[in-house]
């Protein structure tokens, strides 16, 4: 029991030191200077991707992608335990719209592979905000 104790608190440590070992799942959205984010990548079979990025109430993102295979897709924020989803589709491979920011929130856009591998590429572009 103690060397499995022992294993546990190396595991925790090496998270904590590696910790893109634990969210490689995740990548942290960054505006090219022209205000667009671009990105190709392999989802695993049953796994997932997702792009995430802080976004302020009024701002607009115009977005876009494509895979070879079915994906299930959502954008989603968290409030709290309460996940929300301005949108969300179950095997689709391509798809594009505009997400208009309703709150200050830190939104993803998320892709679940099935059964198979998925390669996607995806496009983020902020627009300018709209006039009042």
């Amino acid at each position: 029991m103690r060397s499995f104790g022992n294993f546990l608190v190396a595991a925790a440590g090496a998270l904590i030191a590696h910790p893109a070992v634990a969210t490689e799942h995740l990548v942290e959205v960054a505006w090219s200077p022209a205000g667009d984010y671009k990105s190709e990548f392999r989802i695993p079979p049953g796994k997932f991707k997702e792009l995430c990025v802080a976004l302020k109430k009024g701002q607009r993102v115009e977005w876009t992608f494509s895979s070879a295979m079915d994906t299930s897709f959502n954008i989603h924020y968290h409030v709290g335990s309460d996940v929300s989803y301005p949108a969300k589709v179950d095997g689709i491979r391509t798809a594009q719209g505009t997400l208009e920011v309703k709150i200050d929130q830190d939104y993803c856009w998320l892709w679940k592979a099935g059964a198979e591998p998925a390669p996607l590429s995806a496009t983020l572009k902020l627009l300018a905000e709209r006039q009042k």
